[in-house]
């Protein structure tokens, strides 16, 4: 592991794109212009563990760092485009290596220009090697959109990938994971940056984009 020097914060450093992913963070813009230096960390050279184990580690880093640190105003991890209070990282729910689903990954949602599309997309998996998830579509609940990507993006952590391009997983029904309605899955490239292998989950009846 390792942990650089204080450096002054510079905002820029974090995109406009990035910024209006803050989903979990409603006090972003006011935490950030508190923030006056920052403190690089890293799991340098620990890209040749299992993912499981660099994410347990990872997560074990973070928390020192944070208990070191309590003056700290927020964690930024740039890989998930996520920003975090401290507490997230102190108390987070997760146990083991799956304390990563907390800080690991951020469910980010875009509206498309002149349509009535949306997409969600997952963005964090890629860093350990594995797919994030996306969802181009119309019609159906953001948020419920949002709470399935990151429940199949959980369960592609949790269970290394189980699914194989062409096979389905449980859809949406009245907002609520339905065993009964088939989404296909595929892997391909990310529609939205940065450019990753992902899988693409097609919400049947809902579905938008070409598809072909």
């Amino acid at each position: 592991m390792m942990m650089a020097d204080f450096t002054p914060f510079q905002p820029e450093t974090i995109t406009d794109l990035e910024r209006t992913q803050f989903w979990t963070m409603p006090d972003a813009e006011d935490v950030l212009d508190k923030c006056r230096y920052k403190l690089l960390i890293s799991d340098f050279m620990a890209a040749g563990l299992d993912y499981k184990s660099r994410s347990a580690l990872l997560a074990d880093w973070l928390e020192v760092a944070v208990s070191l640190f309590p003056a700290c105003k927020a964690i930024w991890i740039p890989s998930s485009g996520k920003l975090l209070h401290t507490a997230e990282i102190a108390e987070n729910p997760y146990e083991g290596a799956s304390r990563f689903l907390q800080f690991g990954i951020n469910i980010r949602y875009f509206t498309i220009h002149g349509t009535e599309d949306s997409l969600i997309d997952s963005l964090g998996l890629f860093a350990l090697g594995l797919p994030d998830v996306q969802y181009h579509f119309h019609t159906l609940d953001p948020n419920d959109v949002s709470r399935h990507a990151f429940n199949v993006a959980a369960y592609l952590f949790e269970a290394d990938v189980p699914v194989s391009d062409g096979e389905t997983i449980a859809g949406l029904l009245n907002g609520e994971m339905a065993p009964d309605v088939h989404w296909p899955c595929r892997f391909e490239m990310a529609l939205i940056q940065p450019s990753r292998e992902l899988m693409d989950v097609c919400p049947g009846e809902y579905a938008a984009g070409d598809r072909s």
